[in-house]
């Protein structure tokens, strides 16, 4: 069986085309500007009424029912939980945080982090 003669001109176009796809394939992987990135939010969502709703002496099943599970609570004896929120587009970013200390017999006594409202910053003075 005789094969045909290459064309010349196929052949200085397929390492062309190559290229071109190669550089397409890397550019894929590359951060785009103009590209949609979508809102991420993780973490607990938390809003200024539900913070509202926080006084001091509440007890951890009130605060449960009001904000829901912390995202991090410390140690056994359970005095301080962490409702962190971040939202990003196409990831990273900064995220906001909410830490509530209880005293001794789980009654709420703090609120620290970037979350608390004026109102408990000038009581906690």
């Amino acid at each position: 069986m005789v094969r045909p003669p290459v064309c010349p001109r196929r052949a200085r176009l397929l390492p062309l085309v190559l290229s071109v796809l190669i550089a397409l394939g890397v550019s894929a992987c590359q951060r785009v500007p103009f590209a949609f990135a979508p809102e991420v939010q993780q973490g607990n969502f938390i809003t200024t009424d539900m913070i509202a709703q926080l006084e001091p002496g509440l007890g951890q099943r009130d605060v449960l029912f009001i904000l829901g599970s912390p995202m991090l609570r410390h140690g056994r004896e359970d005095r301080r939980w962490d409702y962190v929120h971040a939202t990003s587009r196409g990831g990273g970013g900064p995220y906001e945080r909410l830490t509530l200390v209880f005293d001794e017999s789980g009654r709420l006594r703090a609120l620290e982090g970037t979350l608390v409202p004026e109102s408990w910053q000038n009581a906690q003075r």
